[in-house]
């Protein structure tokens, strides 16, 4: 088959949806033609994967230049990455959803697929509350032009598949953007100059409002009155955010590296992960996902973003608490201490990846959801 995906980023752009792009087009470049259209300059070189630079984000009329490319290539299936941030200022492109009608009205045998990353802000301010009426409408348009709708966490899923009842509403969760570079906890500690009796916490990721920093301070300095050695180590661009939230009294390491492959081998340096989630971790949540693929022990947060798939593990591959601080602190210090503990929930996180998140698993489960979609022609008659 051939696929034509879209993405407004790609590496070596800073972005999730770029680099979930970019992982997802090789996955299925193993068994098909694959075209990526994006807004991009100088996107990185993808083996055997094209990829070109079709419209700007800052100009957002030009998102319908995405309609003659997709015409002249004919796929069997067009994707597009969605996150309305992508796509203009404030989430603000009426031009998308117009665009994807003329490429079904052009091109009947192509089918469309939206993979929605966020949807619309939710309404915790007056400005939200503004920009979600015109977001939600844009939603509406774009999956509505759509013959599936794939959503990144469950309670989207199930939210929305009664805002679009002529066509599947489907979950497919987000993998890990990073690679897992085979070296040992030891090599790794050693390349990064820790001592062999370090405790190392980890925190992977921007600083964002539904991620309470001030937590992960909190657990640390908990933590260090059992394990007075013990470090944070902070893999992201945010640092001197991270330290105002975090505050005094903790050892910070920090490096803002844009390497996968560095990225990986500090993960295995790690021996717990930190993620704190106000709405509570999701399939959505690429640090969460790095963090089980690479079988490092850790502790989120579950509320009601939460996917039934991760509910169901809490306690066996990684700790959920209640999305309270001192719950929080007391779930991270409850497995510092327990060492054989830790080993059980990274071999566990870490199969439990393999098993339901890597990208193979990804990828043959999308092929099943299209799989029963409507063939183009009859979806459009």
């Amino acid at each position: 088959m051939k696929f034509t995906l879209v993405a407004p980023a790609m590496p070596p752009q800073l972005d999730g949806i770029g680099d979930y792009t970019a992982c997802l087009a090789r996955q299925i470049a193993q068994a098909n033609d694959v075209l990526i259209l994006t807004a991009c300059r100088n996107p990185a070189l993808l083996a055997n994967i094209p990829v070109r630079t079709v419209f700007d984000v800052s100009r957002i009329s030009s998102t319908r230049r995405i309609v003659e490319p997709t015409v002249e290539q004919a796929p069997d299936w067009l994707l597009i990455q969605y996150n309305p941030f992508s796509y203009g200022n404030r989430g603000w492109n009426p031009h998308l959803a117009p665009a994807l009608k003329a490429i079904k009205k052009r091109s009947p045998g192509t089918r469309i697929a939206v993979m929605a990353h966020e949807t619309f802000v939710p309404p915790l301010n007056a400005k939200f509350v503004l920009m979600a009426v015109y977001q939600r409408w844009l939603f509406r348009q774009v999956a509505g032009a759509a013959d599936i709708l794939f959503l990144s966490i469950e309670p989207w899923a199930n939210e929305f598949n009664s805002w679009f009842p002529k066509i599947p509403v489907r979950h497919l969760p987000v993998g890990s953007n990073m690679p897992r570079i085979g070296i040992s906890r030891p090599e790794s500690r050693n390349r990064l100059g820790f001592a062999e009796d370090d405790f190392i916490v980890g925190l992977f990721g921007t600083s964002h409002i539904s991620r309470p920093m001030g937590w992960v301070g909190g657990a640390v300095r908990e933590i260090q009155k059992r394990r007075p050695n013990a470090v944070l180590l902070y893999i992201g661009p945010h640092l001197a955010e991270l330290r105002q939230a975090v505050g005094s009294g903790v050892t910070i390491r920090s490096d803002n590296i844009a390497d996968p492959d560095e990225v990986s081998r500090r993960f295995a340096a790690m021996d717990i992960n930190l993620c704190p989630y106000i709405d509570g971790v999701s399939t959505r949540r690429g640090a969460f996902m790095t963090s089980l693929q690479h079988g490092v022990p850790t502790v989120s947060t579950q509320s009601f973003h939460t996917d039934t798939v991760l509910a169901k593990h809490n306690g066996h591959a990684f700790v959920l608490t209640d999305p309270d601080r001192e719950a929080f602190i007391s779930g991270a210090v409850s497995l510092a201490v327990d060492e054989s503990r830790r080993q059980a929930l990274g071999d566990a996180g870490r199969l439990l990846y393999d098993t339901e998140f890597d990208w193979p698993r990804i990828v043959d489960r999308m092929y099943g959801f299209m799989a029963d979609v409507r063939p183009a022609s009859v979806s459009g008659e």
